[in-house]
């Protein structure tokens, strides 16, 4: 098991993928990769009672905030991955997180993923 896969969520839960991940490539002489998923919002069609459409202000706004996050999410990979000294490569998906993640993980070893939040969202 030498091709480790972290996938990052939120710069909360970064930190702590990260320590695993790059624990586990200490101890097999792997590679890490981190995977962050932006959604795609251009296919996002909002459901509800009201028919309400979304702006494309609104719209832009998001796809601006997902490249913020991983921007910021990039910056604590490199950071964490240069102090640990090792060799790694980053992936940035976009769309759905179950297909990023199953078309991604599979030509992994293994994934470092954070538990679930239990109030956050499924996405």
């Amino acid at each position: 098991m030498r091709a480790i896969l972290a996938i990052l969520w939120t710069e909360q839960t970064a930190g702590p993928v990260l320590t695993q991940a790059t624990r586990l490539a200490r101890r097999l002489d792997g590679r890490v990769t981190g995977l962050a998923i932006r959604p795609a919002f251009e296919s996002f069609v909002p459901s509800g009672d009201f028919g309400l459409a979304l702006s494309q202000e609104y719209l832009d706004r998001l796809q601006q905030d997902g490249t913020a996050r991983l921007t910021k999410l990039k910056s604590l990979f490199e950071a964490h991955i240069g102090a640990e000294k090792l060799t790694a490569d980053w992936i940035e998906a976009q769309g759905p997180s179950a297909d990023a993640i199953a078309a991604t993980g599979r030509l992994f070893d293994i994934a470092v993923v954070a538990r679930p939040d239990v109030g956050g969202s499924a996405e």
